[in-house]
């Protein structure tokens, strides 16, 4: 008993103690596209794997010391023992009996409330799985760098990236707006929504559901712990925090 006891401490002190490398990622393994979710529950580990067909599993791991041990991972039809360096989950390491094989892998989002067997639809839509959700805008920078004080810094307002392409921007933003320049009879069909798809490191917004007005705007972007950067072509940052 003191034995179990002591082999259940290392696990949860080791989950706690390490920066556990929550996320989606996606492989190829065999010439197969493989997308792995990687979570912590109740203190253990949980893989959930989907090869990008029908077939979508979960399996438990054990920590031990600096890495993650995960059995059995079915993988053409075929049994895998899996293991991922919690310092180093870009590589992974699949065991067949004797023989072991690295495994390169990309991590496309710590976002891990989306659904696994979704993300290959985002990606062939052309929709970078970690930008898809609610982020609130922090501040602005203009193109000299100093921080804009204008009336949209901090009052917390969100955009939303969604799941089908649409972008959708805070209503209390346009309200709060309305009132400012005194405008009255605001209406929710006021506000514009936009249709984003994203190419490499570019965010492409399309206006034309506004009408003439519409067009396609282009900025840069780059998300790093949580934070969303958005450079536009004239130098303006927007900068963004995600929303769980």
């Amino acid at each position: 008993m003191a034995k179990l006891s002591f082999f259940m401490f290392v696990i949860l002190f080791s989950l706690k103690a390490s920066q556990f490398p929550e996320g989606i990622y996606h492989s190829q393994i065999h010439k197969q596209d493989l997308y792995f979710k990687l979570t912590s529950e109740k203190n253990l580990a949980m893989l959930e794997v989907f090869s990008g067909k029908k077939d979508l599993f979960l399996v438990k791991g054990e920590v031990f010391q600096d890495s993650i041990y995960f059995p059995k991972v079915k993988i053409n039809n075929k049994d895998f023992n899996l293991v991922i360096s919690q310092y180093q989950p870009q590589n992974i390491v699949l065991k067949e009996g004797k023989q072991s094989d690295v495994i390169i892998i990309k991590k496309l989002t710590s976002n891990t409330d989306l659904k696994l067997p979704n993300i290959p639809k985002y990606l062939k839509n052309g929709l970078d799985p970690d930008l898809i959700g609610d982020w609130i805008l922090l501040y602005s920078k203009n193109p000299e760098g100093k921080i804009e004080n204008d009336e949209f810094t901090g009052k917390g307002y969100l955009i939303k990236y969604s799941e089908s392409g649409t972008m959708i921007l805070d209503p209390r933003a346009f309200r709060d707006n309305h009132s400012r320049m005194g405008l009255k009879n605001f209406s929710y069909s006021d506000i514009p929504n936009g249709i984003w798809r994203t190419s490499d490191n570019k965010l492409i917004i399309d206006w034309r559901s506004v009408g003439d007005a519409g067009g396609e705007t282009e900025s840069n972007y780059l998300i790093r712990n949580d934070t969303l950067y958005k450079i536009s072509t004239q130098g303006h940052i927007t900068v963004h925090l995600r929303k769980y």
